[in-house]
């Protein structure tokens, strides 16, 4: 399975599952029950919209995923973003803050696609090796990346191993 999120009301678990032979995206009764298969075409990280009405989530566990939503009371899927990276994305009441898919040299760009202009703005780009996490405060003032430090390969010396 993948990493888990909760439901706004904090009613449901969301979790990714291969029992069908593909990642897809499931829900949990979080006090136990019977379990519901949310995606039908591929689902891997997923967060639910804060009036709970949809749920947005990646299809693969890419380095790189298109970001999908499906209404949670039944009807189609659609594509919301293009080319995010790994697990980057951050959904709000009025849009969604994420990492664009990072480019060779590892560096990418943080955005915010606004709902209501349905189009994203740059808020900066970075060049350090992007590792995947991505988290914003609440007041909107800071956000967190994950990233490597460095690059190359670490060397570990074991002594008196037998």
């Amino acid at each position: 399975s993948s990493d888990l999120s909760w439901s706004a009301n904090g009613h449901w678990i969301y979790y990714a599952s291969k029992r069908s032979g593909r990642f897809e995206i499931w829900e949990a009764p979080a006090a136990g029950g019977k379990e519901t298969q949310v995606t039908r075409n591929g689902g891997f990280i997923a967060t639910e919209s804060s009036d709970g009405r949809l749920l947005y989530y990646t299809k693969t566990a890419d380095n790189s995923s298109d970001l999908w939503a499906i209404p949670l009371a039944g009807g189609n899927e659609r594509r919301v973003l293009e080319s995010i990276a790994l697990r980057a994305f951050v959904v709000r009441d009025d849009g969604i803050y994420y990492v664009s898919s990072p480019a060779a040299d590892g560096g990418a760009s943080t955005w915010f696609y606004d709902f209501a202009a349905g189009k994203s703005r740059k808020i900066t780009s970075f060049r350090t090796n992007f590792a995947g996490g991505l988290t914003v405060s609440p007041d909107r003032k800071t956000m967190l990346l994950s990233v490597f430090s460095r690059t190359g390969s670490n060397v570990m010396v074991v002594d008196n191993f037998h």
